[in-house]
């Protein structure tokens, strides 16, 4: 699923991905593309393209000339998930950290944040307890102020090495806990996997104040 892309000039910089969202051009545009599986989520996409959208109208209207100089120098310090710098516009900076703090559900930050000591999953494992129940368990426990981004995969065959479509969002970790049921959850964007199926999922952390993003944990189980 593809859109084209509507939203003003500074749309037309992004390269790459954004959460679940790949944004390039062809000949007639930007456009952006939803890195989906199965048939089309449209909540899920809305919520992506509303994130987008809000992010860039913060960036085109509501900061001022010196507050996008402030991002234009930070960018130069930023670091991906590997901790080695990242090449990084202004706009893409913002554009970053503020997408990933609406995916926590927290407010958007207008001058470029002080970053901090990056908290990282050391383990996760997926269990099931009776019927459906899948449980996420982590450690160490989320700190304050960080939220964990839960992803999940449809059902696959049990021997599968990887999965054969991209994850999608399933739900969020809580502050302070090291474990996550996500049945319910799941079960409104994907089919359950029957016996001897398999499911993976993957998790991130992602700082509420600053929008760091920690480096990706998997983990899979046969059902």
């Amino acid at each position: 699923m593809s859109s084209i892309l509507t939203s003003g000039i500074a749309v037309s910089a992004i390269a790459g991905s954004i959460a679940d969202l790949t944004f390039s051009r062809n000949q007639w545009g930007p456009y952006v593309k939803a890195k989906s599986s199965g048939p089309p989520a449209p909540i899920w996409l809305a919520n992506q393209q509303a994130i987008i959208a809000t992010v860039t109208g913060l960036w085109t209207s509501t900061l001022t000339d010196a507050d996008r100089l402030m991002w234009i120098e930070a960018s130069g310090f930023t670091k991906n998930k590997l901790t080695k710098k990242s090449a990084l516009s202004g706009f893409q900076y913002f554009m970053r950290t503020n997408t990933n703090i609406y995916l926590t559900g927290s407010s958007p930050i207008l001058t470029p944040p002080t970053l901090t000591s990056l908290f990282i999953i050391n383990s996760l494992t997926l269990t099931n307890g009776f019927g459906f129940n899948p449980v996420a368990q982590y450690t160490p426990a989320v700190p304050a102020n960080t939220s964990l981004l839960l992803y999940a995969s449809p059902a696959q065959s049990a021997g599968r090495m990887t999965p054969s479509v991209p994850m999608r969002y399933i739900d969020k970790g809580v502050t302070t806990s090291i474990f996550l049921s996500f049945g319910l959850q799941y079960a409104t964007v994907f089919t359950p996997p029957t016996p001897g199926e398999k499911m993976w999922i993957k998790m991130e952390a992602i700082n509420q104040l600053t929008g760091q993003r920690s480096p990706t944990s998997f983990a899979s189980l046969i059902f």
